[in-house]
């Protein structure tokens, strides 16, 4: 699995990528069960049920807002790695 930090080293950009919405947000983001588009809605894996989402707090109406082109870039790529797309 590729992390944030692998793509960024990649991607020469070490750090413009960054959302850091919420921890667990990061982490389920981390771990594929999660993405966001380039609108910044996130979007969820069909491995991750709304009963697993409730119980640790993430509401399905979570958004980023104001998202630069690099980093609309590695929501892309992040898509595309974890088949949301």
């Amino acid at each position: 699995m590729s992390t944030y930090h692998d793509v960024c080293e990649e991607m020469g950009a070490r750090g413009a990528y960054r959302t850091d919405p919420a921890g667990h947000i990061d982490l389920a983001f981390e771990h594929g069960l999660v993405s966001f588009s380039d609108a910044g809605e996130m979007i969820f894996s069909p491995d991750f049920s709304l009963a697993d989402r409730n119980a640790i707090g993430i509401p399905s109406s979570a958004k980023l807002s104001d998202l630069p082109q690099p980093t609309r870039a590695y929501l892309q790529w992040h898509r595309r790695f974890h088949e949301f797309e």
